[in-house]
């Protein structure tokens, strides 16, 4: 959706980032963390081994990394963004993003093996 951005004038950005639901992902991603990390509490008890723990660590570590990601990078950027109305943040925001969708697509596969397993 960060390119999106690129496309309309510096005054309508903050239009834009609002409309396109600004922050949506977090409440989806909190639940997808607390998930995880209820599945890797189950894991621990002696009985539960059904979980494999390798992938589950993985993605334990991928969601850390996007969240890590998000609000040291992400987060601070989109707020100067709306703030500022700069479209070079716009660029930094895109060229930064990839480490956010890298570490999320990392927990899917992560979560596929889980589910396989």
């Amino acid at each position: 959706m960060f390119p999106g951005w690129l496309l309309v004038s510096p005054a309508d950005i903050a239009v834009v980032q609002t409309r396109q639901g600004y922050g949506s992902l977090v409440v989806p991603k909190s639940v997808l963390t607390i998930f995880l990390i209820y599945i890797w509490a189950s894991t621990t008890e002696p009985t539960t081994a059904l979980v494999p723990t390798l992938p589950l660590y993985f993605s334990l570590a991928m969601m850390a990394i996007s969240w890590i990601s998000s609000f040291v990078v992400q987060i601070p950027l989109q707020i100067r963004v709306r703030e500022e109305m700069d479209k070079s943040l716009v660029r930094t925001l895109i060229r930064t993003d990839w480490v956010r969708v890298l570490s999320m697509a990392a927990h899917f596969g992560a979560m596929i093996w889980v589910v396989a397993a």
